[in-house]
């Protein structure tokens, strides 16, 4: 085990959330600033000390060092001709390191253009749904979802090993729901 500091955060976030034509348009968007100083991030290079591995396996937390992540969203819903209803999300994240510790560059790989992990720098989905409302037999609703999601990286040292591909995934449904 070895000691660590707190990580420190300083948040600021801007936005807004609007219904607009009698409620069958909302908006939503919104952008975030956040300065890290101290992140922690947990080192899993095996443990060496004096040249010899006391552990391959290792999982230690370290102040890495300081770092930005800024972003954005934008959230769309539209309900239009009274059963079809459209909406879609936007969002962009940013992670950038602006200094590297000495604990943090005992971490392999890491350096100033190092990814954040699990942080994929771009999303994006739309959804499209229509109801259709029978006398007897209920509502039926048909809803078709299409969802991306940029590359990122499972570990801090962004190994090859940890990358995960961009993709696209794409859903389909119906709906019964009873009278």
């Amino acid at each position: 085990a070895l000691p660590h500091g707190p990580e420190t955060l300083n948040a600021y976030e801007a936005g807004f959330k609007a219904d607009f034509f009698d409620n069958m348009l909302r908006l939503n968007v919104s952008a975030f600033l956040n300065k890290y100083e101290d992140i922690l991030f947990n080192n899993t290079a095996p443990t060496v000390v004096g040249g010899v591995v006391l552990s391959a396996n290792n999982s230690t937390p370290v102040n890495a060092g300081d770092a930005t992540i800024k972003g954005a969203e934008l959230e769309i819903s539209a309900r239009l001709a009274g059963s079809l209803q459209i909406d879609a999300a936007l969002s962009y994240l940013d992670f950038e390191f602006t200094r590297i510790s000495a604990p943090g560059a005992t971490i392999p790989g890491v350096n100033l253009a190092t990814e954040e992990p699990f942080a994929p720098k771009r999303k994006a989905s739309i959804g499209l749904s229509y109801e259709l409302a029978f006398r007897t037999f209920g509502k039926l609703i048909p809803r078709a979802d299409a969802n991306f999601q940029s590359k990122f990286f499972t570990d801090i040292s962004n190994s090859p090993d940890g990358l995960v591909d961009g993709r696209t995934l794409v859903n389909a449904h119906l709906i019964w729901q009873s009278p």
